[in-house]
């Protein structure tokens, strides 16, 4: 977010039936990545109890009126990450009912480990990003069997595989525990 101040909505929205861009979330512990000049508008920030009650005194974001923060728990087990479990009931107490991913390894891996997926949809793009590319998952394998690293199994059911493009795209849903 602080690099590149995405604006994180649907740039081709074209639509006239009254339905609206869907509400942008972020994920941010300690909220440390969010700009002062934040381009998304009506942004949900879902940070700690603490980085919230922080926030509230502090007051330095100039779109305060579009910005929510939702402090939520953090897990008991991890570095003080925050308990996704809860921030998804933060946000369905905010009208919120279902929710697309998108993140790196860490954020895509932690909601697969946790069970909190029901499908996926992975874009496979044919950038080469040096000779030690960034893995999309940590410790989730994208096949039956053993993770390597320990990790969570990503066996898809009902898999379907498109070409788009120069992209691939495949869709499958999770196989909930």
């Amino acid at each position: 977010m602080k690099v590149d101040n995405p604006r994180l909505n649907v740039r081709h929205w074209n639509v006239t039936d009254g339905r609206q861009q869907p509400r942008p979330v972020v994920i941010d512990t300690h909220m440390k990545n969010i700009p002062a000049d934040c381009r998304a508008d009506f942004l949900i920030v879902c940070c700690s109890e603490a980085a919230a009650a922080k926030y509230k005194n502090k007051q330095s974001h100039q779109h305060d009126k579009q910005l929510k923060i939702l402090g939520c728990r953090t897990s008991i087990d991890s570095d003080n990450h925050l308990d996704l479990s809860h921030v998804l009931e933060r946000l369905r107490d905010e009208g919120i009912q279902s929710v697309m991913v998108e993140g790196g390894a860490s954020t895509l891996s932690s909601f697969a480990r946790a069970d909190l997926v029901d499908a996926f949809v992975v874009t496979i793009a044919p950038k080469l990003i040096g000779l030690n590319g960034l893995n999309a998952f940590s410790g989730v394998s994208l096949v039956g069997g053993e993770s390597s690293s320990g990790g969570v199994d990503l066996d898809l059911l009902n898999p379907i595989i498109v070409s788009l493009g120069r992209d691939v795209v495949i869709v499958g849903e999770w196989p909930h525990k």
